[in-house]
């Protein structure tokens, strides 16, 4: 059996464990509280800009009495606001200097000095901070190439855009985020895009595609973009139309209007969807085509285009109710009565004079037997509406072996 001497040191350890563990908690607790209550003050004195000499010096006092290495994480973090870390950033390159920052930037023993430093160089404005970026964007460590994404992105200077698309090209991981950043870029870069729409590799046209619905009016854009329809990655084709859209491109319509028989289902919805919104009612046939479509997707995206359309479309939508595809039906009446046709006609035919095609088109759509003529059209109607259509309502209760409505008033 051990002995007790060996249960006494390991209770020691545990114990001694267990409270160097706790240190760690509580100390780490009360530098976060330091932080909050550091940039508390801050948002404080800068909340009314333009600020004051007094503020100015109360903030400068402020910065300069706070440690360098509470300034140091705040930058690491970036869990303030940018007004707050604009402040520590200018307090760091103030207190240490544009030499010692860039030392650090490029030989810190940590990450958190070397991505701290990059960060206080960038927001400053140093032209350091750029070739220093670049550089990060390249290195082995992931979370070093993470850290310098986001100060690409969450501060972006006059090379950041340029970067960010290097490291689109040449970082193999992170590049959903590094498109956010770019997507949101507040000036013009359909430059540093274009070539991307050109490039051998599908992954490059890709996000070159997805990017360029900000720039895709212009015309050597639009153009680039009208020729990835036919791309041969349906990802590509389903990119460019989205892109197309969303720039109310409408000279690319002919050439969306080809993706509507793509062999991929969700090309086939994005084209629908670029169609409606380039589109007008006289695309009511082909995509009326869609209600049929063996992908629910797809159907669903003509549903929703076809309600956008109008009155307009409803004789073309009443043919599908004859359509031999049941999903096809089932759309169509779902339109009808969600664009509110079905209780117009029967207004119509309460008010008179009856017409013998309206009748029949309330005939039809009373056949869709997952179409709740009672409760959902008859019983909103008026009383007299009601009254004047109980013959009616009583024919086509009768037709279609349904219980009679009684007293519709």
């Amino acid at each position: 059996m051990p002995s007790t001497d060996w249960f006494s040191w390991l209770l020691a350890a545990t114990a001694g464990l267990y409270v160097v563990s706790a240190v760690l908690v509580i100390s780490g607790r009360v530098r976060y509280e330091r932080r909050r209550e550091l940039f508390d003050r801050i948002r404080e004195i800068t909340s009314n800009p333009p600020i004051g000499d007094a503020d100015t010096a109360r903030l400068e006092a402020l910065l300069n009495a706070a440690p360098l290495g509470r300034l140091e994480r705040a930058l690491y973090d970036m869990e303030a606001s940018d007004v707050v870390l604009s402040a520590c950033a200018l307090s760091m390159a103030r207190r240490r200097g544009q030499e010692r920052l860039v030392r650090r930037a490029e030989t810190g023993w940590s990450r958190r000095r070397r991505v701290a430093a990059v960060r206080a160089l960038a927001l400053t404005g140093s032209p350091d901070a750029w070739p220093l970026l670049q550089r990060a964007v390249n290195h082995s460590d992931r979370e070093s190439v993470r850290a310098a994404v986001v100060t690409l992105g969450r501060f972006p200077g006059a090379h950041s855009a340029g970067i960010l698309v290097h490291a689109l090209r040449t970082v193999p991981f992170g590049r959903a985020q590094i498109a956010t950043f770019l997507e949101a870029y507040p000036t013009d870069i359909s430059g540093l895009l274009a070539p991307l729409l050109g490039e051998p590799s599908p992954v490059f046209r890709y996000w070159g595609a997805m990017l360029s619905s900000r720039y895709a009016g212009q015309p050597h854009i639009e153009a680039r973009l009208v020729g990835l329809i036919e791309d041969a990655d349906p990802a590509i084709r389903k990119a460019a139309a989205a892109s197309l859209a969303a720039a109310d491109c409408k000279g690319s319509l002919p050439a969306i209007l080809t993706l509507l028989d793509d062999p991929v289902s969700w090309v086939r919805s994005q084209a629908v969807l670029a169609a409606g919104k380039l589109g007008d009612a006289g695309l009511a046939p082909a995509v009326g085509s869609k209600l049929a479509d063996p992908d629910w997707a797809v159907r669903d995206a003509a549903k929703r285009v076809l309600e956008g359309f109008g009155p307009e479309v409803e004789g073309v939508v009443f043919d599908r109710l004859l359509d031999p595809d049941p999903f096809a039906r089932d759309g169509a009446a779902e339109i009808l009565q969600n664009t509110g046709t079905y209780e117009r006609l029967l207004l119509l035919e309460a008010a008179g004079p009856s017409s013998a095609q309206r009748v029949n088109q309330i005939r039809m759509l009373a056949s869709m037997p997952h179409l709740r003529v009672w409760d959902a059209v008859i019983a909103n109607l008026p009383d007299q509406a009601r009254e004047n259509l109980e013959p009616l309502v009583a024919e086509v209760a009768a037709r279609h072996g349904q219980p009679p409505p009684g007293d519709c008033r």
